[in-house]
């Protein structure tokens, strides 16, 4: 298993007995996952919170749509990448299903393991990779060699304090 530097993930899925051990293998793989069960759920969290993917699963219930769901987060602004699983994957699905701003559709036969790929696929689409420089007001780091500036002067920080600081800059003025 990869580490994966605590990366959020918001799992849609409205059947129980599909989120749960979704959700499980998707910690195993160290991802903080919030789960929704529901459009209304879906998308109060997808506001409250930043979320590095969102992956929905469209159960056979009437009541969850997750193209109709993708289609409002879009409308919404919501701009996390999203992975679809719908539970049809017909030319016509899934073509509605980029129409409506998924960035990757999956077809709900193929196992976890494809399933969390394409996480870390989605994942590496849309995080700097580490030979970034990155910089927010006076602060500048270095990600490849771990060093960061305030001013131009070193900060001298390593492990742990460095990492949030990373944090703190790629997500600036975020809580």
């Amino acid at each position: 298993m990869e580490e994966n530097r605590s990366m959020r993930l918001l799992l849609v899925c409205d059947k129980t007995i599909d989120a749960q051990p979704l959700k499980n293998g998707l910690v195993k793989f160290g991802y903080a996952v919030d789960l929704a069960q529901s459009t209304a759920a879906a998308l109060r969290l997808a506001d409250d919170n930043d979320y590095d993917a969102i992956l929905t699963k469209d159960g056979e219930s009437s009541y969850f749509d997750a193209i109709k769901l993708t289609r409002r987060m879009r409308n919404a602004d919501v701009g996390d990448p999203i992975l679809l699983v719908p539970s049809d994957v017909s030319e016509e699905t899934v073509t509605d299903a980029f129409n409506a701003g998924a960035d990757q559709v999956m077809d709900p036969e193929h196992g976890f393991n494809e399933l969390a790929a394409r996480v870390r696929g989605l994942l590496r689409q849309c995080v700097p990779t580490l030979g970034d420089k990155i910089s927010y007001r006076e602060i500048e780091i270095d990600v490849s060699s771990m060093r960061a500036t305030r001013e131009g002067k070193p900060l001298g920080l390593s492990g742990k304090p460095f990492a949030m600081l990373e944090l703190f800059v790629r997500r600036p003025e975020k809580v």
